[in-house]
């Protein structure tokens, strides 16, 4: 697996977003089979506290130039709002 990280960029702590990309060139298997082996590898490389602070998780196939991409971001829950900023 090809990790890229923004230079400077800290791991997330707390509650998080995330996007997952599957490459569709490699398309095989079930999407959500490999969300918990991409999850499971960005705690292992200490880019998120936990992988159960996930709040929101989208799946796609889509284009990408590896096997899969990634984006995370922290999530700030507002009750007012019963939504996300």
């Amino acid at each position: 697996m090809f990790l890229e990280q923004k230079q400077g960029q800290k791991a997330i702590q707390g509650h998080f977003l995330a996007t997952l990309i599957l490459n569709e060139k490699k398309r095989r298997g079930d999407l959500d089979n490999r969300a918990k082996a991409v999850l499971d590898a960005l705690q292992g490389w200490y880019l998120i506290e936990n992988d159960s602070l996930c709040d929101r998780l989208t799946i796609y196939w889509g284009q990408c130039q590896h096997g899969c991409r990634i984006y995370a971001c922290s999530a700030v829950w507002s009750a007012d709002e019963e939504s996300f900023r």
